[in-house]
C-alpha cells in the first residue's frame, strides 16, 4: 500500500489539494488516517477520468478560455455594447405595460365617434387610422 499526503497526491494528479478534498468527500480518494491510498484512489479516479483522458493541460486551457471570454463580456458591458439581460427584460416589461395601456385607452377615446358611424368601411378605416396613430405615437416615445 502506497500512502502519501493529500498535498503530495494533488501534485501527483496535477490538481489542487482542494480538488483532492472534494474527491475525498465523494469517496473517490481513499484515506488511511490522514494519508491517501494512492493505488486505490488512482483505481477509483481512473474509472471516471481515464475514459475521458483527463488532462491537466487541457483543463488549464479551458480555464484560460473561460477567463478570456469572461473578460471580453466584462469589456463589452463597460463599453456599452452589451446590455445585461435583466435590463432588457425590465425595459421590455415597462414598454409592454405602456403599449397595453395605450391600446386599452382606445375604446374610450373612440366610442363617441364610432357610435355615429354606420358604414362598415368607414368604421374599418377609422379603427385602422386610430391603431396606426397609437403605434406611431408609441414608436415616437419608445422606438428608434
Amino acid at each position: 500500500m502506497n500512502l502519501v499526503s493529500k498535498a503530495e497526491y494533488a501534485r501527483m494528479r496535477g490538481c489542487t489539494p482542494q480538488t483532492i478534498n472534494s474527491f475525498v468527500k465523494e469517496q473517490l480518494v481513499v484515506l488511511e488516517g490522514k494519508k491517501v491510498d494512492v493505488d486505490e484512489s488512482n483505481r477509483r479516479l481512473s474509472d471516471i477520468y481515464d475514459s475521458t483522458k483527463y488532462d491537466f493541460g487541457e483543463a488549464k486551457t479551458r480555464e484560460k478560455n473561460f477567463q478570456a471570454k469572461t473578460a471580453e463580456l466584462e469589456y463589452e458591458i463597460l463599453a456599452g455594447t452589451l446590455i445585461k439581460r435583466e435590463t432588457v427584460e425590465r425595459d421590455a416589461f415597462e414598454i409592454a405595460i405602456k403599449v397595453k395601456n395605450q391600446f386599452l385607452a382606445l375604446p374610450t377615446q373612440m366610442s363617441n365617434d364610432l357610435i355615429m358611424m354606420t358604414d362598415k368601411k368607414e368604421i374599418e378605416l377609422y379603427l385602422k387610422d386610430k391603431f396606426v396613430s397609437a403605434l406611431e405615437n408609441l414608436k415616437e416615445k419608445y422606438g428608434q
